[in-house]
This record gives C-alpha cells, sequence and structure tokens, in this order.
C-alpha cells in the first residue's frame, strides 16, 4: 500500500510515466514478499505441521521404510517443485522453502529410525551443507534466504559450542566473531558477488552484516554490569584472541571494495558503523575488571545516538524516531539501574526529563533540516 502512494505521488509530479508505473508494480509482484507471499508461507507451513500430526499420530504403525520413503517421496516432490518453472515464481519458492525445513526433518528421521546417537551440532552442520547450495543458487526471495541465512547462523552457533569451545574454553570468541568478523566478511563477500544473479543474497547477507553488528553490541555493551567474564578473560590467550579478531575485522572495515547496506547509503556510514560497534563489542573484554553501571548504559545509548545521526544523515526519518524511542526507553531505565534513594531517583528521573526534551527539540530540528533539504532539492529540479 505506502509503495502504490509513493509510486502514485511520483507518477503526479511527472517522475515515472504510466509504462514505468505499470512496469515497476509488475516487477514488484512478480519478485516482491507481500501479503500474498506470506499467506503462501503460512499455508505451506499449516500443510508440513499438519502431515507431521498425522504421522506422528500413527508413529508406531508405521514401519521404518514407510516412514523413510515417504519423507523421501515428498522431499523429492518439492524439489521437483521448486526446480519447475511456474507461472507464478512465488510457487517455486514455496516449495524450495519447505525443502529446506524438511530436509532438517528427514535428517532427525533417519536419526531416530536407525538408532543413530550423534550431536545436534552435527545434524544442524549436515542440514546446511546439504541445503545451502540448492538454497543460494535458487533462491531469490528473502521468503527463502532470510531463513536459510537466520538457519546457517544457529548451526554456526551450535558447532562451536560443540567443537571449539571445549578446545579453546573462550566465551567471548561467538561474540566478537558474529558482532565484529562476520558482519564485514559477508560486506566483503557480497562486494565480490556483483551479477544480477546474486541481488537477492546480497540484500539479504548485507541486511545481516548491517543488524548483527548493532544487536551484538547492545548485548555486549550490558557485560559491563557483570563480573564474570574475569573468569575466563584473565587466560592469557584471551587478549591475543580478541586483538587478531579486532585487526582481521578492522583491515576488512578500511576496504574500499566493501558492499553496503542500502539504508546506509555510502560506504562511510557502514564503515563508522562497523567501526564504533566492534570498539563496543570489544572493549568489555579488553577491561573485564572494569565494572560500570554508568558504562553499561551510556554505551548502549552512544550506539543509538549513532545510529540516529546516520538517519540524519540518509535522511531516513524511521531511524531517527527509532533511536529517539530507544534512547527515551533507556533513559527511564538508567535512574532505575543508577539510582537508589528517593531522592536521588527524583533527580535521576529529572535529568532524565530533560534529556527527553533535548533529545525532542534536536530531533524536531533535524526533521525540519531533512524537509528543507528535501523541498530545496525539488525546487532545483
Amino acid at each position: 500500500m505506502r509503495l502504490n502512494r509513493k509510486l502514485e505521488q511520483w507518477q503526479q509530479a511527472g517522475l515515472l510515466s504510466k509504462e514505468q508505473l505499470g512496469a515497476i508494480r509488475e516487477y514488484e509482484r512478480q519478485h516482491g514478499v507481500g501479503w500474498q507471499a506470506g499467506l503462501g508461507f503460512l499455508g505451506v507451513l499449516a500443510i508440513v505441521i499438519g502431515l507431521l500430526a498425522i504421522i506422528a499420530s500413527n508413529w508406531q504403525l508405521i514401519p521404518p521404510w514407510g516412514k523413510l520413503g515417504t519423507h523421501l517421496l515428498l522431499n523429492t516432490l518439492l524439489a521437483f517443485g521448486a526446480l519447475h518453472k511456474w507461472q507464478r515464481p512465488l510457487i517455486a519458492q514455496l516449495c524450495l522453502l519447505a525443502w529446506y525445513g524438511l530436509t532438517l526433518t528427514f535428517i532427525g528421521l533417519m536419526s531416530q529410525v536407525f538408532h543413530l546417537s550423534g550431536a545436534t551440532a552435527s545434524a544442524l552442520l549436515l542440514w546446511t551443507l546439504l541445503t545451502s547450495v540448492g538454497v543460494i543458487y535458487f533462491a531469490t526471495s528473502a521468503l527463502v534466504l532470510l531463513p536459510w541465512a537466520l538457519g546457517t547462523l544457529v548451526t554456526l552457533f551450535a558447532a562451536y559450542g560443540e567443537y571449539l569451545q571445549p578446545l579453546v574454553n573462550n566465551d567471548l570468541l561467538p561474540a566478537l566473531l558474529s558482532g565484529a568478523l562476520l558482519p564485514t566478511a559477508l560486506a566483503f563477500l557480497t562486494s565480490l558477488l556483483k551479477s544480477a544473479r546474486w541481488q537477492a543474497l546480497n540484500k539479504q547477507l548485507l541486511w545481516l552484516a548491517g543488524l548483527l553488528p548493532i544487536v551484538t553490541a547492545g548485548f555486549v555493551c550490558q557485560l559491563w554490569y557483570s563480573l564474570s567474564l574475569r573468569d575466563f578473560s584473565s587466560m592469557q590467550y584471551s587478549v591475543f584472541i580478541t586483538g587478531v579478531v579486532a585487526a582481521i575485522a578492522i583491515l576488512l572495515t578500511c576496504n574500499q571494495r566493501l558492499a553496503i547496506p542500502e539504508w546506509l547509503e555510502n560506504t562511510l556510514n557502514f564503515q563508522l558503523l562497523l567501526l564504533v560497534c566492534g570498539s563496543l563489542i570489544v572493549l568489555p573484554f579488553l577491561f573485564s575488571q572494569v565494572r560500570s553501571d554508568w558504562l553499561a548504559a551510556f554505551s548502549f545509548i552512544g550506539l543509538w545516538l549513532l545510529l540516529g545521526w546516520l538517519g540524519h544523515r540518509t535522511h531516513s526519518q524511521r531511524l531517527v524516531s527509532l533511536a529517539i524511542l530507544v534512547i527515551a526507553l533507556r533513559l527511564f531505565l538508567v535512574y532505575i539501574e543508577v539510582f537508589g534513594s528517593l531522592l536521588q531517583t527524583g533527580f535521576g528521573l529529572v535529568g532524565s526529563g530533560i534529556l527527553l526534551l533535548g533529545l525532542l527539540k534536536l530531533a524536531r530540528s533535524l526533521s525540519r533540516k531533512v524537509n528543507s533539504t528535501e523541498t530545496n532539492k525539488g525546487d532545483h529540479a
């Protein structure tokens, strides 16, 4: 609905012809993930769960060959459905999504039928290895690529916990890898996949590259509250690991060939976000003996001030509004965490209120600047 309104406004302003308007709508209908795709996803999910429920209700009556044969047949049919040239590409994508999910249940079924003893991480790794090539090559929308990306992340975390964590005995590595190194690696990888064939994959990988450092930094900022890091950060190689990961991440971030998420508009904005988030992730591990409620609160607020400023630079009013909302909520929590007595709580609330009013004034001034900039651009055009 919002896209249609925008298209109509652009046509009325003379920016689009009637033919261009129709072509854009047809393209979005073919490639977009709208309410029809959402209903299709729910329909596929309902059918899959229903089939599993029917099988589960008669589990003891079905022979092993029947269970495996039926599941294998279903996966094969879904694979053919994903490869078929349907009039609506959405059908092929729904088949691919169902095939991706049911491959995991097929692995679980084989483990149960043959009484295999193995770790969950092993099953997830096998699932990801078997499905990733097919998903990457045939997926054309977020309907498939987003679940695959999230499933791959879960697999990586499970594999680390099962195989690497007992060897390195270090709990900081997942945060450093997922928040500092992985986003830059994804941005560097997508810069190498420039062809139109990888457009949908690039978009989802860059979405992760922009979101992961923000989410990870938001969580790691809270480690300033805790002294539990002292248990493992006192190890000699912990500082070394942190330094190595941070150095590799900085080298990748400074590379001018990085691809960037659409909402950040240019490489400099993305590099700044990655460097700040990486710093917020690394610092609690380098100074693990420090415990400070203030650092926990204001490092988080500083992160969202940066996001609000980036929203102002990219003329994204939504990002500015979201940053103000998150900062406001965090400020109200500060006085609960930092202040103790009723008198101190009162001062804390007054201070938070003043800061909120200041943020409101800042937001209004930024909004006016954005609107005036857009108006001047329109006048010059």
